[in-house]
């Protein structure tokens, strides 16, 4: 355990780092129609994105906290979401997007744009949060409404 008086910098490190890379992966993970993080992590293509937009646009923006640099709690998260004893569904994590990203994506996009840092990743994040708004998979098969202000945002 941990105690701080600095609670915003762990809490901040943890919001875009694991809630950010739940938000990766389900998204995704909804349109492909991977059922699980554990899965999704398998998957190279899902795992190389991943992987790149926590590299370019979320660690760049993220503080360290004592002990704990962001790419070592990156590394932590990462083995969590790879671990396949977690049956942690892209349907769960994904719900809810419209609440979810405002506080998990998109303050490291107003940090990268703030910055002059690349956010091609962030924006690609996006996009398929959208695309999985739509409602249907790649496969052709549909994406139940997964979000209770999806007539707002549609």
């Amino acid at each position: 355990m941990t105690l701080t008086r600095n609670v915003h910098t762990y809490e901040a490190m943890k919001q875009r780092v694991l809630n950010g890379g739940h938000q990766l992966l389900a998204n995704v993970g909804e349109i492909l129609n991977v059922p699980t993080l554990a899965n999704c992590m398998q998957d190279d293509d899902i795992t190389a994105f991943f992987k790149k937009v926590q590299a370019e646009g979320l660690l760049p923006h993220v503080a360290p906290v004592p002990g704990t640099p962001p790419a070592d709690y990156l590394e932590l998260v990462a083995r969590r979401f790879a671990n396949t004893a977690i049956h942690d569904t892209t349907r769960r994590v994904a719900f809810d997007g419209s609440s979810r990203h405002p506080g998990f994506l998109l303050p490291s996009l107003r940090d990268a744009l703030a910055s002059g840092s690349p956010v091609n990743g962030l924006a690609l994040a996006e996009a398929f949060w959208c695309r999985m708004c739509a409602g249907l998979r790649e496969d052709g098969s549909e994406i139940a409404d997964n979000n209770p202000l999806l007539d707002q945002i549609a």
